[in-house]
């Protein structure tokens, strides 16, 4: 092929997407241009460049950041804590699939008219049927929606509803009318939502949303406005932090892949000024000096993004709405924006939450609001006024926060330090437990959804446990929480272990009431000098009691077992270890009859024990005409081996077996555990440790 045809073909190819006109006038300079070009490499023999149309601008997407260390896995916890699963543009990108394989498996089934014309004008507490549910949409079991699945569920419901149809039924009008206006409203608020998407990236990213997320944004929308939450929260502190801390979170806030967006992209990571660089005064001042941020939380879209995400998501965002709520209050002498009251409309979960953590405060002080009242706000670690009016629990649960978290140089996330975690679940499920069924209704807000009706328990599943929330509510006054991560304000340079810290608290807890027991003034140690002769009386007298009646303990205990040494034979004898569970009843009743037989057998039944060990799965009870031929049986029986099973034999009890008492002595997966303390050692911390050496083996 000559140059000046392959420079014509490269010129076609270059202008194939002009219209005709423009490209027929730009021809035959390109064409000479791509010529020039082909001769001048031809010379120096070098391969005939290959023109490439420019790229197209790229469109800004989030920051692909160094992916986050995945979050310690607490068994029974769907979310544990602030675990920042909006970085996480995988899973993002799963709750986009998801999102489209619901809308595609999942097709809008029409009722009759007649029941869908009721339902969509019925009313209900005096108000219309909102939008969403008029035509379907929106929800968990969705997760989204966009234009394609508003005009799918218009379409299928206006075949039904409209007025040619259904000309026996006046109302058909009404609800037709109904059917477009709530369409036309989910548009509007689609566009609406979309609006929101852009202006929260703006803050959190940068720049403009990805173009994937906007075609179904609820999840998207979710995700940056906590997000920014998670931010504002990082940045402005909880709890009592100390200033050397503050110095330090805006560093640690702009290290975290999460809020790289929040740092200028010209500047580096090293070359980030101290103290607070620009972004994050930035950030800072659109959130409290501003209104349109905390604005779009009071406003439809996002209350419809968090209809339409997974309930660990939904739960995390109220305690950080919460929480970013009391941080704001804290900054302006207990006062907040205006706006905080239509964001608390909006959410009406916040104040269920509230509710909770009030009742969680009346545990930890002693006489409520009026020894609340009595705590300064100001003080900070060594307030003396918190600690005298704190009850016992409090008291407990603070010595042991003191003891696990951090001091403030090293303060670590609760999400992914497995001694918080701990201390978290414990304490969680201990609130859980206390608060009861009075406040079911507020713990089902972290319930996980496949929890069902069934009540509160140790084996609750949770879909989130607001670990962080934990920490600051019971430390008050002690606790502190910044980019960084949650700590102590602590002079020991070493943290201990939660079991540690549960033990270090009941030695203490017996070292006080012991001390407290003792007697102080000169009048009791000189009643005690003069009653010594007296005591070491009946001390020796209690002494030879005590030794007789170990003594006859002893002897007892000897008898008994003669006793069971010496126990007669029954008419009832038990089989175990007879076959193996896969066995049908009828087939093991069959090999036990053709064995016993012989000797006279009148009865013969087959019990299976699920969740035992296989020896112990099977249970065959044999009962016999006399004692003579159970005897006998048992005789040839026990010891037998049979498809390399030794078979077991005893007899049991007749009155038991009468009175279909068929499980005794069967292994089970509880435990009972005696003899751990004295008497006078028992309190509200031995069921902890106890809990905890368990943990180890579960």
């Amino acid at each position: 092929m000559d140059l000046e045809k392959q420079a014509q073909e490269m010129a076609e190819k270059a202008l194939a997407s002009l219209p005709a006109a423009a490209r027929a006038a730009k021809l035959d300079s390109v064409k000479a241009g791509i010529l020039k070009r082909l001769q001048a490499g031809n010379g120096a023999r070098a391969p005939a460049p290959v023109l490439a149309p420019p790229p197209p601008p790229e469109t800004p997407r989030i920051p692909e950041p160094e992916k986050p260390a995945e979050p310690s896995c607490v068994e029974g916890v769907e979310l544990f804590g602030d675990v920042p699963w909006f970085t996480d543009m995988e899973l993002r990108g799963r709750l986009l699939e998801e999102v489209k394989k619901a809308h595609a498996a999942e097709k809008i089934l029409v009722a009759p008219p007649a029941e869908e014309i009721l339902r969509i004008l019925a009313k209900k507490g005096g108000q219309m049927l909102g939008a969403g549910a008029v035509l379907r949409l929106g929800g968990v079991h969705h997760g989204g929606y966009g234009e394609s699945d508003i005009n799918y569920a218009y379409r299928q419901l206006s075949r039904a509803l409209h007025p040619d149809k259904n000309p026996g039924i006046e109302e058909a009008q009404d609800a037709f009318k109904r059917l477009g206006e709530a369409a036309e409203e989910l548009r509007g608020i689609l566009q609406d939502s979309r609006k929101a998407l852009q202006s929260l990236c703006q803050t959190t990213l940068g720049g403009a949303a990805p173009a994937e997320s906007l075609e179904r944004p609820q999840s998207a929308l979710m995700a940056e406005a906590s997000r920014l939450l998670a931010a504002v929260l990082a940045l402005s502190g909880e709890g009592m932090p100390s200033e050397a801390a503050l110095r330090r979170s805006p560093a640690a806030f702009v290290a975290r892949p999460g809020f790289q967006g929040c740092r200028p992209q010209d500047v580096q990571l090293d070359q980030m000024p101290l103290p607070l660089p620009a972004c994050c005064q930035d950030l800072l001042s659109r959130w409290y000096q501003e209104s349109h941020l905390l604005d779009l939380f009071a406003k439809a879209p996002l209350r419809i993004a968090y209809d339409c995400s997974q309930k660990p998501f939904r739960a995390q965002f109220l305690c950080a709405l919460s929480r970013a709520a009391e941080a704001e209050a804290n900054r302006n002498d207990s006062c907040v924006r205006g706006s905080w009251h239509q964001v608390m409309a909006q959410f009406p979960e916040l104040a269920l939450w509230k509710e909770l953590q009030e009742k969680i405060r009346s545990r930890i002080w002693a006489s409520g609001a009026a020894a609340a009242g009595k705590r300064s706000r100001n003080s900070k670690w060594d307030d003396k006024s918190a600690a005298s009016c704190a009850t016992e629990w409090g008291k407990k649960w603070r010595t042991i926060l003191q003891d696990v978290l951090p001091n403030a140089d090293a303060a670590r996330c609760a999400n992914d330090d497995p001694e918080i975690q701990k201390l978290c679940m414990v304490l969680w499920k201990d609130i859980a437990s206390w608060v009861g069924e009075s406040f079911l209704q507020h713990l089902r807000l972290f319930q996980a959804s496949d929890a069902g009706a069934a009540g509160i328990g140790d084996d609750t599943r949770w879909a989130f446990v607001p670990a962080v929330d934990l920490l600051l509510l019971v430390g008050e006054g002690l606790v502190g929480c910044t980019a960084e991560g949650c700590f102590v304000q602590s002079d020991s340079g070493s943290r201990q272990s939660f079991l540690d810290a549960l033990k270090n608290w009941r030695s203490s807890l017996r070292r006080s009431r012991e001390q407290s027991g003792q007697a102080s003034t000169v009048d009791s140690a000189v009643r005690l000098w003069k009653s010594s002769a007296k005591r070491n009386k009946q001390e020796f007298q209690k002494e030879s009691e005590t030794t007789s009646k170990k003594a006859r303990i002893e002897e007892e205990a000897n008898q008994e077992g003669q006793a069971k040494l010496n126990r007669s034979p029954t008419k009832v004898l038990l089989l175990t270890n007879v076959a193996p569970a896969t066995k049908s009843e009828e087939a093991i009743k069959a090999d036990v009859d053709d064995s016993v037989k012989k000797f006279a057998a009148k009865e013969c039944r087959v019990l299976k024990v699920p969740g035992v060990p296989e020896e112990d799965a099977i249970r065959v009870f044999v009962v016999f005409d006399t004692i003579q031929a159970s005897s006998k049986a048992y005789a040839a029986l026990r010891g037998q081996v049979k498809d390399g099973r030794p078979l077991r034999a005893r007899f049991y009890d007749e009155k038991r077996f009468n009175d279909g008492e068929l499980y005794k002595a069967i292994p089970s997966r509880t435990l009972v555990l005696t003899n751990l303390v004295r008497p006078e050692e028992v309190d509200g911390g031995l069921q902890d440790v106890a809990w905890l050496q368990s943990f180890k083996l579960a």
